[in-house]
C-alpha cells in the first residue's frame, strides 16, 4: 500500500511538473568581445576574467560566460543560420536565467531542466553558428 502511494504521488509531481511551459533560451556568446567580468575565485577573493571563454578539447565543448559554465549537447546537431535569424529571436541573458531559476527551484532540482532547451549563438563571418547546451554549472550548487 506504502509502495502505491509513493508511486502515485510521483507520477501525480511528474505530470504536474511536466505540463509547466518551459521555453527555448538563446544567449548571445561574443567571443570577439574582450570585456571582463568580476568573479570571487573561491577563496573569498574577487578576479577578473574574460566574459566570454571558448574551451575546447577531444571529448567536450565548454562554453563560459562570466562563471556560468555551458556544455555542447553532442546529441543534437549544431545548426547554422543566416545573419538574418537574429531578427527572429530574443536573447536572454544570464541574469534572467539565474531569476527563472531562483524562482522555479522547487520544481527544478537542476537550472538546466527549467528550460526546454539552451542555444548560445556565436557569429562566424557571415553566418550564424547555434550550438545547443547543457547549463553545465547547474550541476554545482549556486
Amino acid at each position: 500500500m506504502r509502495k502505491l502511494i509513493h508511486t502515485s504521488l510521483y507520477l501525480f509531481l511528474f505530470s504536474l511538473n511536466a505540463q509547466i511551459k518551459k521555453e527555448t533560451i538563446f544567449l548571445n556568446f561574443e567571443s570577439y568581445i574582450k570585456e571582463k567580468c568580476l568573479i570571487e575565485d573561491g577563496s573569498g577573493s574577487k578576479m577578473q576574467i574574460l566574459k566570454y571563454r571558448k574551451e575546447m578539447s577531444k571529448k567536450r565543448t565548454l562554453f563560459k560566460i562570466c562563471d556560468e559554465q555551458f556544455t555542447l549537447n553532442n546529441k543534437v546537431k549544431i545548426d547554422t543560420c543566416n545573419l538574418d535569424y537574429l531578427k527572429k529571436i530574443k536573447f536572454s541573458t544570464i541574469e534572467e536565467m539565474n531569476k527563472k531559476w531562483d524562482n522555479n527551484r522547487k520544481e527544478d532540482l537542476f537550472s538546466s531542466s527549467a528550460y526546454e532547451q539552451i542555444f548560445i549563438l556565436e557569429k562566424n563571418n557571415n553566418k550564424i553558428i547555434k550550438y545547443p547546451v547543457i547549463w553545465s554549472s547547474s550541476y554545482t550548487e549556486k
